[in-house]
């Protein structure tokens, strides 16, 4: 999102040079680096949707998570360990607790922000019963599949913050449980508003198209603007 984020900022300013001069090779550098925003945004979309690009996703979101929960601060406590993840408060009346992907956790923890950032964020909606079903399915897929693919990946990497046995024991542990549970509220947030996801995706990419071709037109069917000669105000 940063790396876009520069490349539409360069774009930004070289096209307000060129609507002001009129330099075609302005726009040319222009439409290269809007070009060149588009392709790697493609690139990034086509790397996620590829088994690889997922599986580094995983370890690296996971492996963030691991390390920042083991910090320690100043008076070597840790901030954001929490205790109590298992305890579970049932969506509804009646409903029968299914484990600790299921309902709301009611956690402990050394900073009170922390403990709800995770009931808030790391939980389904409150008495919606789609958001329950699919934090659920979400949260027991990454429990019980994801760890085989985060392990393949730390298994080749050299920069891990701790050792593959760490972090292992940390997936069995809180660490897991609360990577697995936010992992279900993020794809129930995605898969419920997926049609506007994917409506501003699609639009904000054929703003880049359209904004891309309409360059290409001007530089081809507009005139340059010549250079005032010396005199001419």
């Amino acid at each position: 999102a940063l790396c876009v984020a520069v490349f539409l900022i360069i774009a930004g300013a070289v096209g307000m040079k060129f609507a002001a001069s009129r330099v075609k090779w302005h726009g040319g550098c222009f439409v290269v680096i809007l070009l060149l925003a588009v392709i790697f945004q493609l690139a990034v979309v086509l790397t996620f949707m590829t088994k690889p690009g997922q599986s580094n996703a995983k370890a690296s979101s996971f492996a963030s998570l691991a390390d920042r929960y083991g910090e320690t601060d100043i008076n070597g406590k840790p901030p954001w360990r929490c205790t109590n993840l298992s305890a579970v408060e049932p969506l509804t009346l009646g409903t029968a607790e299914k484990g600790w992907c299921s309902g709301r956790m009611k956690p402990e923890c050394e900073k009170a922000t922390y403990a709800d950032a995770i009931v808030d964020q790391c939980s389904p909606v409150l008495g919606d019963d789609r958001s329950a079903e699919i934090f659920g399915r979400w949260c027991d897929r990454c429990s019980n599949q994801w760890w085989s693919d985060i392990e393949s990946v730390m298994q080749r990497k050299d920069s891990l913050h701790q050792t593959l046995q760490q972090y292992r024991d940390r997936w069995g542990g809180d660490e897991g449980k609360v990577y697995c549970r936010c992992v279900g509220r993020l794809m129930d947030v995605v898969e419920r508003h997926e049609t506007g996801v994917m409506g501003c995706t699609y639009g904000f990419l054929a703003f880049q198209v359209a904004l891309l071709m309409s360059t290409v037109w001007l530089l081809a069917c507009c005139r340059q603007r010549n250079a005032p000669e010396a005199g001419e105000v």
